[in-house]
């Protein structure tokens, strides 16, 4: 007969059991006693749990919105901490499965510290299949997503909430999915095993660097064997939210530009704000390199350059820069991870299939040599004494007619006015004439058209009264500028607002994109009667609608 013992244990150790059994023969008569012993061990299964949590971040960026804010190729560190609550419990084939999100890979393992005597190699898994990809992601995307740490059999000391903490680095991966998006968090999750037993850590948010670009000339029009400037500018757009690294300004000189830094003092590229950057000469090219330009510097130097002598009269001497930068410092183009192919920096490269490495800009400047229109020395007066009535002489010029089909409406100061067109005369652009219209200053690009259109207007007019571009110096980045225009309403968004000096007409330099100018006077000097400054506003053209 086979006796089944069940022993109910409620702690883990070893004890001697013996089973006593009376035999009998087959009419039921006792045969005499039978007994036995032997050692039965029992293991009990302690209870346990994890918790998770994002120790620190490579670059250490603020958070937005409470999430910790991470960049394309940063490292993240991570911690597992496992606890096992029983005393002298056996923990049998202990393995730590932790999953990351798409757009997350593993690193490497930084270090697995007991809280009591206990060697444990760091374990990944290594050759162990991956969480299945969800379906269209590119192949290995993924790879490194699914990380292992084998523990294998652990019996506790003879204390209670014994801890093992798990010490790894992840990686933000290269891919597409991964954009600047507060709606996009990457997270993941440690589980005991198969079970239910998890925790995810709190989860990261994508940040990106963007930044724009813009040249003007000193002087659009110029002599030839004439000095000239370019003034090169640097800042993160409103969308920007990671400091961009690695930044390289280049300028290619181009034919019909002297660039002799070596043997000309007056040839050099100068930093003007901003941080300032490194700069070199090669191969025909100007760089300009900075390190890091944070979200909140701008960055401006000039390049002086010579007109070729030699160059004919009405040359268009295109000059362009262009710019690249990255999400990391250092050359990080190679993968960090041997676990995933993408885990690299963002940088630009044109040539990138995947339309991934994005981080570049270019802009240009022309200079037309004498030959074409030959823009004054001054900025156009465009005010005249407050608070007193002005004499006018008799009207010389006449200002162009668009019959009211070109006006220009600010909302945020209340400004809607006619445009007319100031003619380009010996002296410049006279606005002596305009009362309440607006200006558009010929010679500029059209309005509506692609360049660089400058309207001006009046910031007090001949009777003492306010101008209609009396409150022009309140503009602020992103107010929208509406010119309308043949059935059409073009919106601008305000860019820059600047105190410029009378003579600073690089503000009307040439633009590849459709930019609006709008100029006024201001700081009124008595004892001279003349404005000292200008005002110059530069919105850029985001949207046209119908009327």
């Amino acid at each position: 007969e086979i006796i089944t013992i069940t022993l109910q244990l409620s702690a883990p150790g070893s004890w001697t059991n013996t089973a006593y059994a009376d035999a009998r023969d087959p009419s039921g008569a006792p045969v005499g006693p039978l007994n036995d012993s032997g050692d039965v061990t029992a293991s009990v299964v302690g209870s346990y749990s994890i918790a998770k949590r994002l120790v620190s971040t490579e670059l250490g960026l603020p958070l937005n919105s409470g999430n910790q804010q991470v960049t394309i190729g940063e490292l993240l560190t991570y911690e597992v901490i496992v606890t096992l609550h029983d005393a002298s419990a056996d923990y049998l084939n202990v393995v730590i499965i932790d999953s990351l999100d798409h757009g997350l890979a593993f690193h490497s393992c930084t270090s697995i510290t007991p809280s009591w005597q206990l060697a444990i190699a760091c374990d990944t898994g290594n050759g162990l299949p991956n969480a299945e990809p969800p379906v269209g992601t590119p192949a290995g995307e993924d790879d490194g997503s699914t990380i292992y740490f084998y523990l294998g059999d652990i019996t506790t000391p003879d204390s209670i909430d014994n801890t093992i903490t798990l010490t790894y680095q992840a990686v933000v991966l290269n891919i597409e999915d991964n954009q600047s998006n507060p709606t996009t968090l990457l997270n993941n999750l440690a589980a005991w095993g198969t079970t239910s037993t998890t925790d995810s850590a709190d989860p990261v948010q994508i940040a990106e660097p963007f930044l724009n670009i813009s040249k003007t000339s000193n002087n659009s029009v110029a002599n030839a064997g004439e000095l000239i400037s370019f003034d090169i500018e640097i800042w993160h757009t409103a969308g920007s939210s990671s400091p961009a690294y690695d930044v390289i300004l280049h300028d290619v000189i181009p034919a019909g530009l002297i660039y002799t830094p070596s043997t000309n003092p007056n040839h050099r590229l100068q930093s003007i704000s901003g941080p300032v950057p490194t700069v070199s000469f090669a191969g025909g090219e100007v760089q300009a390199y900075w390190s890091v330009i944070n979200l909140t510097d701008v960055a401006v130097v000039r390049l002086w350059a010579t007109i070729d002598p030699s160059v004919s009269p009405g040359t268009v001497i295109n000059n362009v820069a262009s710019a690249e930068w990255s999400s990391l410092p250092g050359d990080e183009h190679s993968p960090r991870s041997a676990s995933n192919d993408y885990s690299t920096e963002r940088w630009y490269d044109p040539a990138d299939p995947s339309d991934v490495n994005i981080y570049g800009g270019i802009t240009s400047a022309d200079v037309v040599t004498v030959g074409g229109i030959a823009l004054p020395d001054q900025l156009p007066q465009t005010g005249f004494a407050p608070d007193q009535i002005t004499e006018l002489p008799v009207q010389p010029v006449e200002y162009s007619d668009y019959n009211e089909g070109y006006w220009l409406e600010v909302p945020i100061l209340g400004i809607n006015a006619q445009i007319a067109g100031v003619p380009f005369g010996e002296d410049g652009w006279d606005t002596t004439w305009l009362w309440n219209q607006l200006g558009y200053l010929e010679g500029t690009a059209f309005p509506t058209w692609e360049g660089n259109t400058a309207i001006t207007g009046h910031v007090y007019l001949p009777d003492g009264t306010p101008g209609p571009f009396v409150r022009l110096g309140l503009l602020r980045f992103g107010n929208q500028i509406i010119l309308h225009a043949n059935g059409l309403k073009y919106t601008y968004e305000v860019r820059s607002n600047k105190i410029v000096f009378p003579d600073n007409t690089s503000i009307l330099g040439h633009t590849d994109e459709d930019w609006l100018t709008l100029i006024t006077c201001s700081y009124f000097n008595q004892d001279t009667n003349e404005y000292r400054y200008r005002i110059a506003v530069k919105a850029v053209l985001v949207r046209i609608d119908s009327e």
